[in-house]
């Protein structure tokens, strides 16, 4: 009984499963919280000002991911041109298998069927 308390069901977008309940933390005292926060308020003052160096490093890291997302650009727009062509190709191939089977002959009965069927025996003998 005792170990159903540490388990909880999820439904994960109709993905359910089993999980170990989360513990919950006591709140820390208020006096803690009153320190973070002042301690929080000054941090923004004692930051240095950026430097020329961080910008020129943060310019180059943006001029990097500038080029990676036109190579792969690049790259999606030929393998784009590459799934075109392949379905040119299987649409065409498509087409000359359905004119195959429209070229068959039609018989008008079925007795004209089995004679051209059984006229193939006649030649061997």
């Amino acid at each position: 009984m005792e170990d159903d308390h540490q388990w909880e069901l999820c439904n994960d977008d109709g993905f359910i499963f089993k999980r170990k309940r989360r513990r919950i933390d006591a709140p820390p005292p208020p006096e803690a919280d009153e320190s973070a926060a002042e301690k929080l308020r000054r941090e923004p003052q004692s930051l240095p000002s950026p430097s020329s160096s961080t910008d020129s490093a943060g310019s180059s890291l943006l001029r990097d991911l500038l080029l990676q997302v036109e190579a792969q650009e690049a790259i999606i727009r030929d393998v784009s041109n590459l799934c075109d062509i392949a379905e040119a190709v299987c649409v065409k191939r498509e087409e000359q298998f359905k004119q195959t089977l429209f070229d068959l002959p039609i018989w008008v009965s079925p007795n004209d069927l089995m004679e051209v069927l059984c006229g193939d025996d006649d030649d061997d003998d």
